[in-house]
């Protein structure tokens, strides 16, 4: 899954030509409207798909929140 993620002209296709640095699932932007505030990064669980659902929860228990 992750590799397809970075392939071919995709928002996250940048991360192939990055130097030192292993992109894994689940880190997500913290967007508030167009903007991006910050990030949170959540690593743990069996496999990505449970980091990267972790994180998501996480973002949807504060959203109300961020301005």
């Amino acid at each position: 899954m992750w590799p397809s993620r970075t392939n071919g002209p995709t928002e996250l296709s940048g991360q192939r030509f990055l130097v030192d640095i292993i992109p894994l699932g689940g880190g997500l932007p913290i967007n508030v409207g167009n903007d991006t505030s910050g990030a949170i990064g959540i690593s743990g669980s069996p496999n990505q798909e449970g980091d990267e659902k972790c994180a998501t929860a996480a973002l949807a228990s504060v959203a109300s929140q961020l301005r």
